[in-house]
């Protein structure tokens, strides 16, 4: 579905299938893939279902709303105004699912990761953390460098009309002014030249 992607509200599994079929469509075989903003792991089960030759790794901070950039509560975006709880069942489920699919987690910062990671290392890395313009112009800048000459940088809600996401398209139009490839749930795409 390169080049245009569907504008129906879908949720859950459904949502998470369709990014995940998005992604495997770009991944190589047996390639390293790299989401940040993963909550339960959901696209990540997902992406294996499909594609079981994929090394997987996580990155979340798990951080309830008390302890979220303003900027992303700003948004009013569902995931920047969790409860404590429902962080701790989050990350809970996440790691659950990691250890039964030998997924591996980064309990950090977007940035914090990033700091972490050689540059070239992942085929792929797909961006849905904080959906504010700065936290996805932040993600960009901090995670291009880290996808292979080839490989792809992604992301989700672009294009979305509801107006929590509007970051989103302006920080990944700034990078890529020439546009983007645009496929199921409002996912995003881009080769990094090589």
């Amino acid at each position: 579905m390169s080049g245009k992607y569907a504008n129906q509200p879908v949720r859950g599994g459904a949502a998470a299938r369709q990014r995940a079929t998005a992604l495997c469509k770009r991944a190589p075989k047996s390639g390293k893939v790299l989401e940040i903003g993963t909550m339960t792991g959901n696209m990540a089960i997902e992406a294996k279902a499909l594609r079981p030759d994929l090394r997987w790794t996580m990155v979340d901070s798990w951080l309830p709303q008390a302890q979220q950039p303003q900027r992303y509560i700003d948004t009013k975006d569902d995931n920047a105004l969790k409860n404590s709880q429902l962080c701790a069942n989050h990350r809970m489920q996440a790691y659950q699912r990691a250890a039964e699919r030998e997924f591996s987690i980064l309990n950090m910062s977007s940035l914090e990761a990033a700091a972490l990671v050689k540059d070239q290392s992942y085929d792929l890395v797909f961006i849905d953390a904080d959906h504010s313009y700065e936290g996805v112009n932040e993600d960009i800048r901090a995670w291009r460098s880290k996808v292979k000459p080839g490989g792809w940088i992604g992301g989700h809600d672009y294009g979305n009309i509801d107006p929590r996401f509007g970051g989103v398209d302006r920080a990944v139009d700034e990078y890529y002014p020439g546009g983007v490839e645009k496929d199921q749930n409002y996912t995003w795409w881009a080769r990094i030249g090589g």
